[in-house]
């Protein structure tokens, strides 16, 4: 399976879903630090929002298409190096998955998101 991981984000490539549209504004932010102020964001790619309420995303061909670890407020850069999206890596059929860790709470009986 291809799949790219930065911090608590996972882009994993799947079959595209039969129907999604296009994603609201400020969807290329895929995680925010709500602590550090830093955010997962995408750059070059089409965002879309399958029937499952999913992100998937599609690299933009012309455009280097990356994933981004960014302090939101003054652009620089955060701990993990940029990860570089090739539209050949993926198949006619497929894009990418986003994927946001989770952690099972044991005393709550429930999944949460992780915050990085």
């Amino acid at each position: 399976m291809k799949k790219h991981i930065q911090g608590d984000v996972m882009l994993r490539a799947v079959k595209k879903p039969a129907e999604f549209k296009t994603a609201p504004e400020g969807a290329e932010i895929l995680a925010l630090g709500e602590h550090s102020g830093h955010g997962h964001v995408l750059e070059g790619c089409d965002i879309m929002i399958g029937a499952d309420e999913k992100k998937y995303v599609i690299p933009k061909g012309g455009v280097q298409a990356r994933l981004l670890h960014k302090h939101l407020t003054s652009n620089k850069p955060a701990d993990h190096d940029p990860i570089v999206l090739d539209p050949i890596e993926l198949g006619e059929d497929e894009c990418y998955e986003v994927v946001i860790q989770q952690r099972y709470d044991p005393f709550e009986k429930t999944l949460k998101q992780v915050i990085d």
